[in-house]
């Protein structure tokens, strides 16, 4: 059983006459919100072998500048470790997803109810030793019912341990939609450089 939620809210100054830098007159004005995005996956597997898992997942987010007042989605599907080592991991899962969108207020439709998409994903993590790592997920939803309706997520991430509970993280996160909701972008990228503190708390015996 898994739980996996999270959230990014961003704010910037907003250079309005669009000449790449800010003047002092843009510099003055408050910041303004310029990301909002809330995400939770349940995720729940069933093992029939030490590689190989049927699973059942319910998610949700909300992304206004994407579009996306809520969206939810339920899938099911087949996880199998392709490669398993103690450095390296290689998943690869098939499935189908299901999902109910609510678009932001003044968009045209406003929902829609049955977004039927076949899923394909790839993952490899991979110790280069007991201080650096890699890690990448590559997913791709094809819309049963709609082939233009093509949307590709991409995450890939560089973590160096710093000490014995802190670490450096480089991240770059891809979200590309070739139907994207009425008057949005296609694609939206994220990076992020973040230092991890890890804490352990174990009870007593």
């Amino acid at each position: 059983l898994k739980l996996i939620g999270g959230g990014v809210v961003g704010a910037a100054r907003v250079d309005a006459d669009g000449d790449g830098t800010l003047s002092d007159a843009e510099k003055s004005v408050p910041m303004v919100v310029n990301a909002t995005r809330f995400f939770g996956d349940l995720r729940y597997d069933i093992f029939i072998s030490e590689k190989d898992s049927f699973y059942a997942l319910y998610g949700i987010f909300h992304d206004p500048f994407a579009g996306y007042d809520w969206r939810m989605h339920e899938q099911i599907g087949y996880s199998r470790h392709l490669v398993k080592t103690e450095k390296t991991q290689l998943i690869g899962e098939i499935g189908v997803d299901w999902a109910q969108e609510n678009y932001i207020a003044g968009t045209d439709p406003n929902t829609d109810y049955m977004v039927i998409a076949a899923r394909g994903m790839l993952s490899i993590k991979h110790k280069f030793n007991d201080s650096v790592g890699f890690e990448e997920t590559f997913e791709v939803y094809e819309n049963v019912t709609d082939f233009e309706d093509l949307r590709i997520y991409n995450s890939a991430s560089f973590t160096a341990a710093l000490g014995a509970k802190l670490a450096l993280k480089l991240s770059h996160s891809l979200i590309f939609d070739n139907q994207p909701v009425p008057d949005f972008r296609k694609l939206d990228q994220t990076m992020q450089q973040l230092f991890l503190l890890t804490y352990l708390w174990l009870p007593d015996e």
